[in-house]
């Protein structure tokens, strides 16, 4: 892939576009509820017809909880937000 078609490929990749879209929403709401993403290990799961996202400490031994958000892919809704310790 030549750098200059990147973008053009992204943006016509579906999962990419949906993983895009669910991150952007996800990350509003954890900086909304007091979480910086740009500080953490964000981690993206698939289970069935959402997206999961987890953010959670870089170094796993530093104290600090965990926010799990959980996105739907079609409707780019939150379905579930879980705080961890």
């Amino acid at each position: 892939m030549e750098a200059g078609n990147l973008n053009n490929d992204l943006l016509e990749d579906p999962i990419v576009f949906s993983v895009a879209k669910a991150l952007k929403i996800a990350n509003n709401k954890a900086k909304e509820v007091g979480f910086n993403p740009n500080e953490l290990l964000i981690s993206i799961m698939q289970e069935d017809d959402s997206w999961i996202i987890e953010y959670g400490p870089k170094n796993k031994s530093a104290l600090g909880g965990t926010l799990v958000i959980k996105v739907n892919r079609t409707t780019g809704k939150i379905e579930d937000i879980e705080r961890g310790q």
